[in-house]
């Protein structure tokens, strides 16, 4: 082959080959079709030793049998996302819904034609711009946020991405409402008002076990019934 010094060995077919080119650096190829290895789709890149390129062939045969691999120039985010849900058979039946969920009510739709290895934190933040534009809350934004980096995190391991970007930004924060702190006068007029009632103990045991945490016992003895 013109430019090719050494080719490692004949693979069988659909197997992949690890090539020198004559600039000395080693090129990988392998089909992304198991069942078409003759078609015109495959993966390539270039690596600086043999020993790398064998390790990069192995891991890519990995994600072909998992249904992973791609040609990332290619590859969008919706169609990254729908394989690895594919891939998702060792999970919850509830979790595997809401993943379900999440991302084709809200991370295709707005992410979904994105090349995938184009992904940039800039997306991310779009994303939860334009969920909370929609009227959905800080805490619908934030589980959509996480399963997107639980997607993300798993195709850094796979080396499909560099990076996850979803790290570089932060959720939207959900605002928690304050607790409302009881006076004490508030307190022993609810316990005159239950009084002679069922909740009447129940509330005294609530009111004491708090008060023994957080307020001077010498409190408690106008707290009775």
């Amino acid at each position: 082959m013109p430019g090719t010094r050494k080719l490692r060995q004949r693979a069988r077919r659909g197997e992949g080959s690890v090539f020198q080119r004559s600039n000395g650096r080693w090129l990988v190829r392998l089909h992304l079709s198991i069942e078409d290895p003759g078609g015109p789709g495959a993966k390539e890149a270039y690596v600086n030793t043999e020993a790398d390129g064998l390790r990069l062939l192995t891991e890519w045969k990995a994600l072909r049998q998992k249904g992973l691999l791609t040609n990332n120039k290619a590859l969008t985010v919706s169609a990254y996302l729908e394989q690895w849900l594919a891939s998702k058979r060792d999970i919850r039946p509830k979790t595997q819904v809401d993943y379900e969920r999440v991302v084709r009510a809200f991370l295709s739709p707005i992410l979904g034609r994105l090349q995938f290895e184009g992904l940039r934190p800039l997306h991310i933040r779009k994303l939860h711009d334009q969920m909370l534009g929609e009227g959905r809350s800080p805490t619908v934004v934030r589980r959509a946020h996480v399963i997107l980096g639980i997607a993300l995190n798993e195709a850094v391991s796979l080396e499909i991405l560099s990076r996850n970007v979803a790290s570089a930004v932060s959720p939207p924060r959900v605002a928690h409402k304050p607790l409302e702190i009881w006076t004490l006068n508030e307190v022993r007029s609810i316990l005159r008002a239950a009084q002679g009632k069922w909740i009447h103990p129940l509330l005294v045991l609530a009111v004491a076990s708090g008060l023994a945490n957080s307020w001077p016992l010498a409190g408690l003895g106008g707290l009775g019934p």
